[in-house]
This record gives C-alpha cells, sequence and structure tokens, in this order.
C-alpha cells in the first residue's frame, strides 16, 4: 500500500466519524423537534361526525351532530356485540350513519352508493340495519311513553298558556307517511300499501306534547289507511276514553282528518261555525 492509499483510508474513515456526529445532531433537532410540534389528530374518515361538514351532515341524516353523538352513546354498546362477526366489524357510526340515510333516502342502494364516508356495499349494509332497528325497538318503551292523567293535566295547562286554548288539550296528532318499496307480501296486498300521491307507505300515527316529545306512536298500517281508522283501533283511544272525565275533559288536537268525539278535537273551519246551529257554536 502506497502513500495516497494510506490518505485516501483515513480521509474516508474521517468522513465517516463526521456522518455519524452529523446523523446524531439530525436525530437530536428532529426529536427536540417532534416535542415541540403538538401531534395534530387526522380525521377519520370512516366516522361521518369527523368527515362531513355540518350542513351536509344535516341534510343527510336529518339531525346535527351533537344529537348524532348521543344517540350513539346510548346505543354504543348495543352495537358493538362481543363475538367478532363481520357485522362487529363495522364502527357504530357508520351502522347508526347508514341507517338513518336508509330513513332519508327510502333505498339502501342510494343510502351507500358512491357515498365516500360509509365504506359498505349494499348487501353488507342490509345486514346490519335490521340490527339497528332492533336495538331502537328495544328502547321504545324506555323513552316514548304517554303521560299518565297528572302529567296531561300539566301539558293542557302549559298549551293553554302558552297558545290560548282551553285547557283540555293534552297533545297533537297527526298522521305521516314513510316511503318504502312495494312490498313482496300477499297479505296485506302490495296495493294496500300504495298511497294516492304516487308511492308505496307505511302511515305512522304520532302524538307529541307541547315540547314536541313524542309520547305515543304506531307504525302498524298501510299507506292507504285513514287517519281516522287509525285512531279508532289505536289501543291509545281506549286508553283515553278508559280515563275520560266529564267533569274534566282531556283530548287531543288532531286535522281535518280526524272526526269529533270526546278524547279527539279536530279544527272547525269559521264558515262551518258560523253555519252551524247556535246551540253547536
Amino acid at each position: 500500500m502506497d502513500l495516497k492509499d494510506i490518505q485516501r483510508s483515513r480521509s474516508e474513515e474521517l468522513s465517516y466519524i463526521d456522518f455519524l456526529e452529523y446523523a446524531h445532531d439530525v436525530t437530536a433537532i428532529q426529536e427536540q423537534f417532534r416535542a415541540s410540534v403538538p401531534r395534530v389528530r387526522l380525521r377519520d374518515r370512516q366516522d361521518p361526525v369527523d368527515s362531513m361538514r355540518n350542513v351536509d351532515f344535516i341534510r343527510d341524516h336529518g339531525m346535527s351532530k351533537f344529537a348524532f353523538c348521543r344517540i350513539l352513546d346510548l346505543t354504543r354498546g348495543q352495537l358493538d356485540p362481543k363475538h367478532e362477526t363481520p357485522i362487529a366489524a363495522v364502527p357504530s357510526a357508520q351502522k347508526l350513519s347508514c341507517f338513518l340515510r336508509l330513513l332519508r333516502t327510502a333505498s339502501i342502494h342510494r343510502c351507500v352508493a358512491g357515498n365516500k364516508d360509509i365504506q359498505l356495499s349494499p348487501s353488507m349494509a342490509s345486514r346490519f340495519i335490521n340490527q339497528v332497528a332492533l336495538v331502537f325497538a328495544k328502547m321504545q318503551t324506555e323513552y316514548v311513553k304517554f303521560p299518565d292523567w297528572s302529567e296531561q293535566c300539566q301539558i293542557a295547562h302549559e298549551i293553554s298558556a302558552e297558545f290560548g286554548f282551553p285547557p283540555v288539550v293534552c297533545g297533537i296528532i297527526d298522521g305521516t307517511h314513510i316511503e318504502i318499496q312495494k312490498p313482496r307480501v300477499k297479505d296485506p296486498a302490495p296495493e294496500e300499501f300504495f298511497k294516492r300521491k304516487g308511492y308505496y307507505s307505511i302511515n305512522m300515527m304520532c302524538v307529541v306534547d307541547n315540547r314536541r316529545k313524542i309520547r305515543y306512536f304506531t307504525c302498524r298500517h298501510a299507506g292507504s289507511a285513514h287517519d281516522a281508522n287509525i285512531f279508532g283501533e289505536s289501543s291509545l283511544r281506549a286508553h283515553l276514553l278508559s280515563e275520560f272525565r266529564p267533569d274534566q275533559p282531556l283530548a287531543l288536537l288532531g286535522d281535518e282528518a280526524d272526526g269529533a268525539e270526546d278524547v279527539m278535537l279536530p279544527p272547525v273551519r269559521a264558515q262551518q261555525l258560523a253555519s252551524s246551529p247556535p246551540h253547536l257554536r
């Protein structure tokens, strides 16, 4: 080995030592930088609360993010089974989001197709939609309760003070149609679900109080059923009639589709009132 080779080897040795010292300094600087800069939480694309804007979220789910998180907290334990199955692998937020979107669109394909937030196929989504529905059905008796007599009187006085009605209205009743696909059942016939406005539906009757809280509902009737018939066959009517007191009457406030009786007060137009006999005014 000549003198040039010895000088070259010493130069490479010094360069390698300088590189190690430089790498050590860079590592120390990087650790100091990580400690001084707070960690940024990236959005979870599987969570619709994080990945969607407020306006888009309310449009697709029919509720605010706060209400969605509230419902998610109430149902999280029931939507996450202990056994590891393909259904359990889906986050609870996606299950609830897909279920609410289905209520808005009435179509499982429109619910998940073209939606980047819900990474599910229609066949997979349809497997756990019934699971979410059963969870809500079990919670019905806990959160939907018709008021007792004392609470009915309280509601009647609050409605009277707010709207000027006589203190006899203990709730407001109305029907709404839930759009569905054409049923594949024979009893009742699919034609009974066809609504006069041109689509298949279920007619749901609902009662709310002065605070817009749902106190009773039933969705056992096809879309062609009349509101008056639904109320006439309901257990609510029988309950109100059994507790009716002539000296302190309480009734529900309905619309023109309902018939007048002891526990039902339909609206009366001014023209009808003017044409009525004096003793009925």
